[in-house]
């Protein structure tokens, strides 16, 4: 089998393309194949990265107590693989948010909506059971912050227990 280099000359075997040759490409008369150089650890954290997701998307839909498990997991640095810590600490604070209107609907039902002169519809941090609205009373320049509840978290973590 010939290839043709870049200067026209189509006399090389394809052989010396894996280093076979002083023209390889890899500049050692040693063949080299792809891969040869991964360990076994190597392997191990790649799968450890690919499961990492699979279970925290997982655990996005399933909830409840699933969330906290994972969320007390991804501090365990000690005996959990690295890609699951990193994987699962976005469920300490960046887990799905509550949409505004619901939110909206929750603090007007809780009398609270007309003290606050402004709400940050954005939640500064979401996590299982709740998320955090930075707000500003009323008459006054004081920032608070306001937990809400997610409207299923209540139902999702007893029915974990059931």
């Amino acid at each position: 089998q010939k290839y043709i280099k870049s200067d026209g000359q189509q006399d090389q075997n394809l052989s010396s393309l894996r280093g076979g040759g002083e023209d390889g490409l890899l500049g050692s008369s040693q063949a080299s194949h792809f891969g040869d150089d991964i360990t076994e650890d190597d392997i191990w954290e790649a799968s450890y990265e690919v499961n990492a997701r699979f279970l925290y998307s997982s655990i996005l839909r399933l909830r409840g107590l699933w969330t906290k498990t994972a969320q007390y997991m991804s501090s365990r640095a000690d005996f959990v693989p690295v890609s699951y810590v990193r994987e699962l600490s976005k469920l300490q604070d960046e887990a799905p948010e509550t949409e505004w209107v619901d939110v909206q609907k929750m603090l007007a039902k809780a009398g609270i909506l007309h003290k606050f002169d402004s709400v940050e519809e954005k939640p500064i941090a979401s996590a299982s059971i709740g998320q955090v609205h930075l707000e500003k009373l009323k008459g006054s320049d004081e920032d608070v912050v306001i937990k809400v509840q997610h409207p299923p978290a209540m139902t999702l973590l007893s029915d974990d227990f059931v």
